[in-house]
């Protein structure tokens, strides 16, 4: 049996950081030159027969956003002088503006200028127009192009990370703290990545975050392990005392055509709650609620030994266990390969009940008969056992404790800097390249950008294993190819800001989610064929968690649903943007009627601001293939041991973020980034011999 279990258990010691909640995003932004050569003028107006006035939420990608030398203001330093209501009144600073607009002609730096301490020198440039730092002086600055391998500029450190999303501001938090010289280089304007915010006016959008799980931070009955597992993470990470978390109980709503449940978050609530409603299933009810906390106790024995520094696969562990801890260990092992309907069909059948309790499949990405069971359990328990949480201005509080965590510690962050080329030489990672020039020396390279992108194209396929059966071969990074593997869902998001206070509508949850039958399968078929008019989406009131994200009477609204990016050619980008943006406008006011419809009467004339959000625009934000939030699909065969490994091929090239172990959302990418981390700092210790 040992033997058995001991074989099974090389996955799970994997799961054992498995803390899930995907965090469902959008994006936020730019307009096209255009609008920005309209002063004050709104940034788009919708057609009149949608009664929405102000439209905006270009994707960055387009030409037409660029300026240029036909720009009234080209070569001037203060946009705002002339643009003071561009994107609704958001608070964009010139350098902020470059990253979608370009520099407006700004001089680029000579080679061989220092790429910090700018200010130094020319603190007397640009008064009062808002530039306090090195990073606003290289996005408007950077150093002039040479077309060629040169260096403009060259520094060394101990480490450098690519991407300020979530795995990379938590490997460079863990790292600074170590006492490592680390470099965080990201061509955005401000950390997070998906894990952030957007201002419009006076509304505060929250990009990504529904809830985070698992910081219930009571002891369990296993010692040293709290009820929730992402507690310890926290603390770690260091933003344990930075970041204020509200609790959220009920936590979500379920809308359905003939009936509507507040879901709880405590687990015996929900179980009692569930037997009344569904009577005839009240014995299966017991027997899945059993399984789920018999999990639950086996991945926090693993965690427990984990943290004591116990090998999970060695007899030390493995005998600690009961005859009953060890059959269930393997019933476990199981659940990593086995669909998630198949384990349901053990213990209830009746549809609508499956309905309720797999409604969060759809955070996940895929339906039941789709997605791992052992990746949902994880997911479940974490959230039902280990608690439901939102962060006290949003998913940004996150991103920029993280970011205080590593400038406390001595690392550097350095924005609009965009990584062109990861250079190999003797079988190492040796240079980060960013495309102003700048060159930057490593002893370690971790990479939170996409796996395919940071595989092939920043290191190149000619690194990568000619092995078909590795997980780093190249057809298998490579979307269109027979072998690859399958990417994640996108979405599709709208963030409206309306000047009327719809809480009563809410009640006591903030998060209502409306679907139209109860098959989950045939809920995601309406997805894939992005039928807008009848597949099923969230809208959430954020300011019931987080009062602060808009002024009294007016509520922040954010509707999500999954669409495909590659739905009419691609949202009609390739056509011509004006052709994209009102395919998605027209889109957007399909899900607004339906959601006038379905929950709040007359929202469409109390739209202050609407901002868009395609699965192109995910792309254009974040550069992940077809604009996948989760990375790759959480498909059996794609997730738990099956994820893709952090240690790439390059023995000093690590991988963070959404497309390695253990997945995509808010906690598995900081959980990545941590692990990262760890990597490096147990190299380090075994090349000095302790």
């Amino acid at each position: 049996m040992r033997n058995a279990a001991s074989k099974a258990f090389w996955g799970l010691l994997l799961v054992a950081g498995l803390w899930c909640i995907l965090a469902v995003t959008a994006c936020t932004n730019d307009n096209a030159k255009e609008a920005a050569d309209a002063g004050d003028a709104s940034n788009g107006s919708a057609d009149a027969s949608m009664d929405v006035d102000s439209v905006t939420g270009a994707t960055p990608g387009s030409p037409s956003a660029v300026l240029t030398s036909s720009h009234k203001g080209w070569k001037q330093a203060g946009c705002r002088s002339c643009h003071k209501r561009v994107h609704n009144g958001a608070p964009y600073t010139p350098s902020e503006c470059a990253t979608c607009h370009g520099t407006n002609g700004s001089p680029p730096r000579s080679a061989g200028r220092p790429n910090k301490g700018c200010l130094s020198c020319h603190a007397d440039r640009h008064t009062g127009l808002g530039f306090d730092s090195d990073n606003d002086c290289r996005a408007c600055h950077p150093y002039a192009a040479t077309g060629d391998n040169t260096c403009a500029s060259t520094e060394d450190y101990d480490v450098v990370v690519v991407g300020a999303g979530g795995g990379g501001l938590s490997a460079a938090a863990v790292l600074a703290k170590s006492n490592l010289k680390v470099l965080l280089l990201e061509r955005h304007f401000k950390t997070g990545g998906y894990l952030t915010n957007f201002e419009r006016d006076d509304f505060r959008f929250e990009v990504s975050i529904h809830a985070i799980d698992g910081l219930n931070d009571a002891p369990s009955d296993i010692d040293g392990v709290p009820l929730g597992t992402n507690v310890p993470m926290f603390r770690d990470l260091g933003i344990w005392d930075k970041v204020k978390v509200v609790k959220l109980d009920p936590m979500y709503r379920v809308v359905y055509p003939d009936f509507t449940f507040d879901i709880p978050a405590d687990a015996e609530q929900y179980r009692a709650m569930l037997k009344t409603a569904f009577p005839a299933e009240a014995q299966g009810i017991d027997a899945l609620w059993d399984e789920l906390h018999k999990t639950d106790d086996i991945m926090r024995l693993i965690l427990k030994a984990q943290r004591a520094g116990i090998d999970t696969m060695s007899s030390q562990f493995l005998d600690t266990l009961t005859a009953d801890q060890q059959a269930q260990l393997m019933k476990v092992a199981d659940y990593m390969t086995m669909p998630l309907s198949d384990f349901l069909a053990n213990y209830i059948t009746d549809q609508k009940l499956i309905a309720v309790w797999a409604q969060l499949a759809g955070f996940v990405g895929g339906p039941p008969s789709k997605i791992a069971a052992l990746l949902f359990i994880v997911v479940w328990n974490n959230y039902h056992i280990g608690g439901f949480y939102y962060p006290e201005g949003g998913s940004q509080a996150l991103s920029d404790a993280l970011a205080e965590v590593v400038e406390e510690n001595g690392g550097e962050i350095r924005l609009h800097s965009t990584v062109t080329k990861i250079d190999i030489a003797n079988g190492l990672a040796s240079t980060v390249r960013t495309a102003d020039g700048s060159c930057y020396r490593a002893r370690y390279v971790i990479s939170n950008a996409n796996a395919p992108q940071t595989l092939l194209n920043l290191v190149g396929r000619e690194y990568m294993p000619t092995d078909p059966d590795s997980p780093f071969y190249p057809d298998k990074l490579t979307p269109g190819t027979d072998t690859a593997m399958k990417i994640g869902c996108s979405t599709f998001m709208l963030y409206l800001g309306v000047d009327h206070d719809y809480s009563s509508y809410f009640g006591h949850v903030h998060e209502v989610m409306i679907s139209s039958q109860y098959d989950p399968d045939k809920a995601f078929e309406l997805m894939d064929e992005s039928d807008v008019e009848h597949t099923g989406y969230t809208v959430a009131n954020y300011g019931i968690v987080d009062p602060g994200v808009a002024s009294s009477g007016r509520n922040v609204l954010v509707l999500t649903t999954i669409l495909q990016y590659d739905w009419q050619s691609q949202w009609h980008w390739k056509e011509s943007h004006q052709a994209y943006e009102d395919f998605k406008r027209k889109t957007a006011m399909t899900l607004v009627e339906r959601l006038e419809h379905d929950f709040l009467p007359d929202v469409t004339r109390h739209i202050v601001v609407m901002e868009v959000g395609s699965p192109v625009t995910m792309e254009g934000f974040t550069l992940n293939p077809k604009g996948s939030i989760i990375g790759w699909a959480n498909t059996p065969e794609q997730s738990i041991q099956s994820r893709m490994p952090q240690q790439t091929p390059i023995p000093n090239l690590l991988l963070a973020g959404a497309w390695t172990f253990p997945g995509g959302g808010a906690t598995p990418v900081l959980s990545s980034g941590q692990s990262a981390a760890k990597l490096v700092l147990q190299k380090e210790a075994d090349a000095g011999g302790d």
